[in-house]
Order: C-alpha cells, then sequence, then structure tokens
C-alpha cells in the first residue's frame, strides 16, 4: 500500500493519513491567529482532540488527535515557538506531518511530497514555491500570517507565523515592512538558476550604535522570516550578520539576509558559487606574514554559524575553523568572534546562552566563558600557582574577582568594548600561566549555543574561535 494509505513505508512516515493531515492544515488555515496563550487555550478548548502536551520555557506542544495507547504514535502535534524563554507570546506554529528515514529513495520522498502538495493545495489558493519542499512548496498568505509547506532531509512540515505589519516596524518605518512583503518571497520562490540578485532593505543615515544596529536588523529579520519561514543557517562574521535560506539539490540556491554599518540588503546566488569561495578562505587562506603578521580572523566569511534542521539542506562539506598561530592571534580570534556574538545573538538567538571552556594542562580546572545574551559575559578559572597572596594580588589587578574557589570576570551589560576587554583578558591569563602556543596542547571544549533543546537534529560552528575543538 501507499504511504498515505498505510500511514508508512519502510523509508517515510506519516504523523497521519492523508485525508486527516488535509482537515489539520485547513483547520489552521481557517483560523484567527492571535499568537497568545490565552488564545491558544481557547483554540484547544473549542477542538475536542486537542490536547496540550508539553510545555517548555519557549516551547508549547499540542497533540491534534488521541495519542494511540501506550508505545504508540502521538500523532500529529502543533509545536508553537516563543521568540525567546518566558516571551509573551508564540512566534510561529510548526506541524510535522511526514519523517524521512534516512537514506530515503528519491522516488518515495517525491511520491509522498508530490502527494501531500497536491491534497494541501485544494486549500484555499496558495502559491506554489519551487524552491522549497524539492519544488513541492506551498505558501498561503494573508495580510495577517504566512502559512508554508517546507521539508528538509528528515521531516516535510507546515509552517504558520505572523508577518510584520508597518505599524509594528517603530525601528525601520512602514516602508521597508511593505518593502520586504511585496520583494522577498519572490527571490526566494522561484530564481533563475544562475540569477545573482541584491535588494537594500534598509539605509543608515549615520553611523549606528550597536543598540540601533540590533535594532534595525532585528526588525527586518522578523518581516522576512514572517513571510518566508525560519532560516536554514544562522550565523555572521566580522561584518555583520548573515541569515541563510539555503534550497536542497544540485542546483541549491543561497538566500542571505545581512547588515553591516551602512545598510541591511538580501542577497540570492547559486549556493555552490558562495560556498565554494569560503571553503577556499577558509582551507587555503591564513595570515600573509605567518606568526608575525596579523591574523586574518577579520577577514573571514563568518564567524560562527547554527544549524537547526529548518528547510532546505546545507552544504555537503562545510569547512574547519581558522587556528591561531599565536597569542596574539588567538586574542584577535576571540575579540573578533566575541564581537560578532555581542551584536548578532541576541537578534538571532535571543534569550540564549553560547559557552565553551579552553582547557590545557597550565589551565588547572580549565578556564569557562559564557555569553547569555540577557546576563552577559562571565568568565570563570581556577587559581595560579604559586604563593596565595601573590597570585591574589596577580590576579586581581589582571581584573579577576574572587569566586569560592575561583576566580571569576563578569560583563552584565556588554558594550562595543567589551570583546575587546575579553579576549585581552582571557590571552593575558593564559600568558601568565606560560601558555605560548594557542594550538599545542590546548583546546575548546564543548562550544555549543543553546539550552540543549535543538536535539540531536541540529549543530553549531564557532570557525573564528582560533582553538582546536574538542
Amino acid at each position: 500500500m501507499s504511504a498515505s494509505t498505510s500511514g508508512t513505508s519502510d523509508s517515510v512516515t506519516w504523523t497521519t493519513d492523508l485525508a486527516s493531515a488535509v482537515r489539520h492544515v485547513r483547520t489552521l488555515h481557517e483560523l484567527d491567529w492571535q499568537w497568545t496563550r490565552t488564545h491558544v487555550e481557547s483554540l484547544v478548548d473549542a477542538h475536542a482532540d486537542w490536547k496540550i502536551r508539553r510545555e517548555f520555557a519557549d516551547l508549547l506542544v499540542v497533540g491534534l488527535e488521541p495519542s494511540r495507547g501506550v508505545g504508540g504514535s502521538l500523532g500529529p502535534e502543533l509545536h508553537l515557538d516563543k521568540r525567546e524563554p518566558k516571551a509573551s507570546d508564540f512566534v510561529r506554529a510548526k506541524l510535522r506531518l511526514l519523517e524521512f528515514r534516512l537514506p530515503t529513495p528519491a522516488e518515495e520522498r517525491e511520491r509522498a511530497l508530490g502527494e501531500l502538495s497536491a491534497a494541501l493545495a485544494e486549500i484555499g489558493s496558495p502559491t506554489p514555491v519551487p524552491a522549497a519542499a524539492d519544488g513541492h512548496g506551498l505558501r498561503w498568505q494573508s495580510k495577517e500570517w504566512t502559512m508554508l509547506l517546507h521539508s528538509n532531509d528528515r521531516w516535510a512540515w507546515i509552517a504558520l507565523q505572523p508577518v510584520l505589519q508597518p505599524s509594528q516596524a517603530r525601528h525601520t518605518g512602514p516602508e521597508t515592512a511593505e518593502l520586504i512583503t511585496a520583494s522577498v518571497p519572490p527571490l526566494y520562490d522561484a530564481p533563475a538558476p544562475d540569477a545573482t540578485d541584491h535588494l537594500r532593505l534598509y539605509a543608515f543615515e549615520e553611523a549606528p550604535s550597536l543598540d540601533r544596529r540590533r535594532d534595525v536588523f532585528g526588525e527586518v529579520y522578523s518581516a522576512v522570516r514572517g513571510v518566508i519561514g525560519e532560516p536554514t543557517i544562522y550565523g555572521g562574521g566580522p561584518t555583520g550578520p548573515d541569515v541563510r535560506w539555503r534550497t536542497a539539490g544540485e542546483d541549491a540556491r543561497l538566500l542571505r539576509l545581512r547588515a553591516d554599518r551602512r545598510s541591511v540588503w538580501i542577497e540570492t546566488s547559486p549556493a555552490a558559487e558562495v560556498e565554494d569561495e569560503e571553503l577556499a578562505t577558509f582551507e587555503h587562506g591564513g595570515p600573509t606574514g605567518g606568526p608575525d603578521g596579523p591574523s586574518d580572523f577579520p577577514l573571514l566569511p563568518y564567524s560562527w554559524q547554527l544549524v537547526l534542521y529548518g528547510p532546505g539542506d546545507t552544504a555537503t562539506y562545510l569547512p574547519g575553523g581558522r587556528l591561531a598561530l599565536n597569542l596574539p592571534h588567538l586574542r584577535e580570534a576571540l575579540e573578533t568572534l566575541l564581537r560578532a556574538w555581542i551584536e548578532q545573538l541576541p537578534v538571532q538567538r535571543p534569550g540564549e546562552k553560547v559557552t565553551f571552556s579552553i582547557a590545557g594542562t597550565l589551565i588547572s580546572g580549565g578556564l569557562s566563558f559564557t555569553y547569555d545574551t540577557v546576563k552577559g559575559v562571565l568568565l570563570r578559572i581556577g587559581s595560579r600557582a604559586g604563593d596565595p597572596e601573590e597570585v591574589a594580588a596577580a590576579m586581581t589587578a589582571a581584573g579577576w574577582q574572587p569566586a569560592g574557589r575561583r576566580w571569576k570576570a563578569e560583563y552584565k551589560q556588554p558594550t562595543e568594548e567589551t570583546a575587546s576587554e575579553v579576549a585581552t583578558l582571557i590571552t593575558t591569563e593564559l600568558a601568565a600561566r606560560a601558555v605560548t602556543s594557542p594550538h599545542h596542547g590546548t583546546t575548546a571544549r564543548r562550544p555549543g549555543l543553546g539550552t540543549g533543546s535543538h536535539g540531536p537534529h541540529g549543530f553549531f560552528r564557532a570557525t573564528g574561535l582560533g582553538l582546536e575543538s574538542s
């Protein structure tokens, strides 16, 4: 029997039968979405089979059908995400309909996606989105919300999110929101295979402050996300944020939302064209003057990326990071990376924190780093070897504060200067402990971003950290 008839195949699992999938999506399409917890509770009360099953700080899970007994399938579940933990409103609803068991034969995947898309196309008047769901993508658009059929190599799902209204564009003005709503979907939906497009969405009139850059990019990003959905890759680098929507397949394309200190823009181009150039920079680049010259960390294409298995796919091969040749290079690497995180993470991953620890035989207990987008930067390290009074005096003079048996340094409200201050403190401390080469016996352990709710289907890359990771 076909997957839609039986509910499963060897490689494709349906969360419910096709008729029920259409019924659930039709219900989502017809609802008057308000995006508050109270509204969601009223929807659950109005649908006999709906039930709130799980709740986390940033996620609410609603079952749409009765579970099938102990050990049975939970059926389709609606995941409602918040922008950040403890936020009052939700910013997206997601309903998975297909799960692909890797490796999925192309013909089975094509058949399931085609059948699902054809059935859902009878709901309202969706716009085909050839760039999504292996050519079977769909978009339903109203003035208040966007609903999309998306897929990646693991799932196919319906995503629904609110559209930024012109009246809500406090930092960029209503004309920017209107421009994004009208111009961004065509760039994403069905671009010519070899086309390269560039559209400026906002221009700064004067040199923007850190807060201004965050506010403007955050508003533009919210508007873009509202019409084309969540990105494939979060990230950024020395020049600014770089959020990417990447399609799947041999002719994959990239849609990149980028910013610097002059403007915010969106650009689209063949994925291979961009990724091959980036790979060459990481694998064949490096400081032109060797250890005695400046590093090239400020010239890297990106310093960090986070993949949460959104729509589309990532490149087949991802480059490793650049390694620092000496402590001055490490200081420059850390400063460049921390500056990017301080500007970009509060917008792209608000409420989350990035962590790593620097370990080595000369660093007793390791040096731990945390940047929490709410609480700021926190460093912790054990005492240096030597006379306790002399060590205490030296570490206090360097900028450390006693914290039980360890020492700490806190930057609760990071500013433009914080990245340089933190990078200098870290590398000065390594030098004080006789660490002379950051790539001999010194590693960065467990670099990570988030609370762990990403599960096994995501990964984080700190390509600009300057250290071997383990």
